[in-house]
């Protein structure tokens, strides 16, 4: 029987299947839970969203109440005996018998650091507030048992059937992501088919499945001291494996305490720390580095951290010294076990140490992996500012971490409603309690921080280096006024207010841009004194168009006065045409009488930008039928400018009814750029049949044959290995990637690992780019954009070129890496030219503006269903010959890829004044570009005037202009 075949499209129904199945389960809940569980499939399966305002107000609950369980909540005891109150929601994610495994997990979570990322500091709190997202995460991660079974020893094992197995394995599924406290789990209840699984993995006597990051983090977030004896005994048999070793040592300060030690112990005493990866890891639990100074992490280092660890009294004795390293390491080891042990010693030396262990406390204090914890130190050193402008700095951005998350939550929320940058949002009135901890805190903090600002030069401060050699602080005006902006609001301190609202002009676009339209829309949502009405229409015509476009839209909702007007009159000083508009607007929004004198003004003034301003308003009011009469009192009022410009005379012609066409301003043409009434001729002509039937030279069965067998090829080698550009060694089972001394990082097999093998094989069994085209499509089709674009293939090639039929890959990356290496080194230019020619001339007969967009369904995770979109030109395979089209040689050739790409681009042109053949306003379709006009004007194929409609019309006349500049 032949092997069972599986691709993206089998594994989108098995997905299909599984949310359906959960939201049936989902359909018995009510109240808390029902919301709970929707907000945990709309999250993805993965980290779940804790912004959901249900689930953040069960996080909330352990953030106050330290002592509180996790097992407590998910298992509290309903009103009838046996029951719980939330089992529904566990009835739904936890088969029943994993019931007691997740209640065992979440209640052992504290045990883990509850810090992540590339750059964590193993952290860890008695409390759970910081790992309640883990948890929530975990009921979706029990959910994928209903379709593999609770039999992890399987899963480990790879015993699963054909579909499961492809389904589980596949990289976008993400399948076994969080697995980890699963098997950490099943080994502390005692299960031991789990753990004979682990151990005949860990002594490499299975030849079909392989120990995972998931399954060593299992191991070290359990408690059994054997399994942890195990993997410190293949640490330390890696020796070349250098994948292995940094596997290991990666994950070993995620699990418990007592692994990190047995571990550590093994590190230790075999000096494992000469090995790179170690040293990495190492860097990355004490923050102490960057990555140009990992090499400073040396034996001395790490037996000052495993010291630390052991050894309450050595401990101690470290943060009494001055010596930078030395605290970093104590306070690393107090937070290792308990943050609150470490944030009392923090305070310990903030309050009463020496300025480098103040400063050093900072830098501890700046990654600490929860804005709660950061900011409560960093509060407690601006309250107590003495005037050390530098420690303010070391802990400015710990404190202004929580900027976001605090502005957002005192703007209204409405349900199902998406906030975009340019909407404006509704305050809310401000509980100071939720801010801070009494009236005399935020006045205190907000006087402190005036006084730092006022220490502030303009440009603000750089320590480099501080406390490190390698490390250094900046302070911004910016970043003070934003939390100033903040505190204001919530001590609703009108004066304050006020002052804010000017200063936050100075609220650069240098990480703190985004900040000051939010903070507008805060601060001067309402305007509560002339003062700020005036700082408001100001900020309508700032530079940053986030700001100016904030501002606008709060503006238009005041009522103006004439001191108003006056303000936004001055304004059309301005060139930018965005705002010009805006403004132009405003007035417009003006009675009569009003507008007349604003009109009178403009005309009046020195600078042409504002009387052009004047001249488009009189245009605008002339086509308004609901102005006639406003209209005629104004005739005539356009030949007032005693001395027009240029530009002017040709809106005062327009405007007396004499200029007609703007490019027929003047007898002699004085004015005309170029005849907008010029047509370009292309030739017609048929595609040639026979070039398209050579795209597509072999049947899909034996396109896919070749990719088998390149990924067999791929299978025979896996255990060659070699040094990979970032100095590892790495084996090809795992990647493919460029060489070490590959400088150049391009995609030629030069440059990656076993050069004569893959050549040989593409010599041999692709032979022909065309294969190879076929190849990659196939390798990267998506069926519903694929499906979508049905009658684009059918005009081309006549059918739909593949089913396509499914089919797995046991290394997917790597034959995807060595498709983009080959689609370089072989590159057939002349060939795919020629067939991109024909392609596109095919294509052409059936495009147009409507559907050269292809519009299209997806399910996302959750079963949900989306709309998308995508140009025709981004079509599997298609997309090729738009590529291919640039590959001209000759002038013969370009006569040929001009005519074919401009019979395109003028089929699907916008109906628009300007930039027609621009794709969403980026890009054309075909490579047609400025560059190929003056080309095709220079060989006689178009006139000048149809290469300065081009410019004007067709493309990005800022775009051309900058690229015929620099010819």
């Amino acid at each position: 029987m032949a092997e069972a075949e599986f691709n993206y499209n089998s594994r989108q129904n098995i997905t299909k299947m599984r949310t359906e199945r959960l939201k049936e389960r989902i359909r018995r809940l009510t109240g808390q839970d029902k919301k709970i569980a929707e907000a945990l499939v709309k999250s993805g399966g993965r980290y779940c969203n804790t912004t959901d305002p249900g689930i953040r107000e069960v996080v909330e609950l352990f953030y106050q109440d330290p002592g509180m369980r996790p097992s407590g909540w998910f298992g509290k005891k309903g009103w009838l005996p046996g029951t719980r109150a939330h089992g529904g929601l566990l009835d739904a994610f936890v088969p029943r018998e994993m019931q007691e495994s997740f209640l065992y997990i979440v209640d052992k979570l504290n045990r883990f650091p509850y810090s992540r990322g590339w750059n964590r500091r193993p952290v860890r709190t008695a409390g759970y507030g910081p790992q309640m997202m883990v948890a929530f995460t975990l009921l979706s991660t029990y959910e994928k048992l209903f379709y593999c079974g609770t039999k992890l020893e399987d899963v480990i094992l790879q015993r699963l059937e054909p579909e499961k197995l492809d389904y589980t394995r596949a990289d976008w599924v993400h399948f076994r992501k969080c697995f980890s406290y699963l098997y950490a789990a099943e080994i502390d209840r005692g299960n031991q088919a789990v753990i004979g699984a682990l151990k005949e993995l860990i002594y490499s006597e299975n030849n079909t499945a392989y120990l995972t990051r998931e399954m060593i983090l299992g191991i070290l977030r359990s408690d059994d001291r054997e399994l942890h004896r195990m993997l410190g005994d293949l640490l330390l048999a890696a020796r070349l494996q250098e994948g292995l070793r940094q596997a290991i040592c990666e994950a070993m300060d995620e699990g418990t305490v007592e692994a990190f030690l047995t571990l550590l112990q093994v590190i230790e005493e075999n000096d494992l720390i000469r090995f790179a990866s170690v040293k990495r890891a190492v860097s990355t639990w004490i923050g102490i580095f960057d990555e140009n100074s990992v090499d400073r992490v040396n034996g001395k280092l790490l037996g000052l951290m495993g010291r630390c660890l052991r050894d309450e009294a050595f401990l101690r004795e470290q943060l009494n010294t001055n010596d930078s390293i030395a605290i970093s390491a104590a306070l690393w080891a107090e937070g290792f076990r308990d943050i609150d042990t470490a944030i009392g010693s923090m305070r310990e030396l903030i309050d009463h140490g020496t300025k480098n262990q103040r400063l050093t406390a900072s830098f501890y204090n700046q990654l600490l992996c929860d804005d709660r914890f950061k900011s409560r130190i960093a509060k407690h050193v601006i309250l107590g500012y003495d005037g050390d402008l530098e420690l303010a700095a070391c802990f400015m951005g710990a404190l202004t971490c929580t900027l976001s998350g605090n502005v957002d939550r005192l703007f209204e929320k409405r349900e199902g409603v998406r906030y975009g940058y340019y909407d404006i949002r509704k305050p809310v009135a401000p509980r100071l309690e939720d801010f801070y901890e009494g009236r005399q805190e935020a006045e205190t903090l907000y006087g402190n921080l005036g006084e730092i600002l006022g220490q502030l030069p303009k440009k603000g401060v750089t320590y480099a280096p501080c406390i490190f050699p390698w490390y250094q602080v900046s302070l911004a005006p910016a970043q003070v006024i934003c939390q100033m902006a903040l505190t204001a609001y919530v001590l609703q301190d009108e004066e304050k207010i006020t002052w804010c609202g000017e200063r936050l002009k100075d609220v650069t676009a240098d990480g703190y841009g985004a900040y000051r339209s939010r903070l507008i829309n805060l601060l001067l949502y309402e305007p509560s004194n002339a003062r700020q009405r005036e700082i408001l229409i100001g900020y309508v015509g700032n530079a940053e168009e986030m700001t100016s476009n904030k501002a606008f839209q709060l503006v238009k909702r005041l009522t103006l006065g004439d001191g108003d007007f006056a303000l936004i009159e001055d304004m059309l000083r301005f060139k930018r045409s965005a705002l010009r508009k805006q403004l132009i607007d405003l007035l417009m929004t003006r009675e009569d009488e009003g507008l007349k004198a604003s009109l009178g003004r403009l005309l009046a003034d020195k600078k042409e930008e504002k009387r052009t301003a004047a001249l488009d308003m009189l245009m605008q009011i002339r086509k308004d039928s609901g102005r006639k009469e406003l209209a005629a009192s104004l005739a005539g009022l356009e030949q007032s400018i005693e001395s027009p410009t240029d530009k002017e005379k040709i809106l005062i012609r327009e405007l007396s009814g004499q200029g007609g066409d703007r490019a027929e301003d003047s007898a002699d043409g004085e004015f005309a750029l170029y005849d907008p009434a010029a047509e370009i001729s292309v030739p017609e002509r048929e595609p040639d049949r026979s070039v398209i039937g050579n795209c597509l030279p072999l049947p899909e069965k034996q396109v896919i044959g070749i990719i088998k067998k390149l990924d067999d090829l791929i299978d025979r080698y896996r255990d060659y290995e070699y040094e990979s550009s970032a100095g590892e060694k790495t084996l090809l089972g795992a990647k493919y990637q460029w060489l070490a001394g590959a400088k150049e990082r391009l995609y030629r097999l030069e440059y990656y690992p076993l050069e004569d093998v893959f050549r040989t094989f593409y010599q041999e069994e692709i032979r022909n780019y065309d294969v190879l085209v076929e190849m990659e499509t196939l390798l990267f089709l998506r069926g519903n954009l694929y499906g979508a674009g049905k009658w684009a293939y059918e005009a081309v090639f006549g059918k739909i070129p593949f089913k396509p039929e499914a089919f797995s890959l046991k290394y997917q990356g790597q034959v995807g890496q060595v498709r983009l290496v080959y689609r370089t080194e072989f590159l057939d230019r002349p060939r795919l030219f020629k067939e991109s020619v024909e392609v596109i001339t095919a294509l052409t007969k059936v495009v147009g503006p409507k559907n050269k967009r292809i519009s299209f369904k997806y399910q996302g995770w959750g079963g949900t269903e989306y709309s998308s979109s995508a140009g025709v030109n981004t079509l599997p395979q298609l997309d090729r010959y738009f590529e291919g089209l640039k590959y001209w040689e000759t002038d013969e050739e370009f006569t040929q890829a001009f005519w074919t790409a401009c019979r395109f681009e003028l089929k699907c042109a916008e109906e628009r004044s300007m930039r027609r053949f621009l794709w969403e306003n980026r890009e054309s379709m075909t490579p047609i570009r400025f560059f190929w006009f003056l080309k095709a004007c220079r060989l006689g194929l178009v006139s000048v005037d149809i290469l300065c409609k081009a410019v004007m019309e067709y493309l990005d006349i800022t775009y051309c202009l900058m690229h015929y500049a620099s010819l």
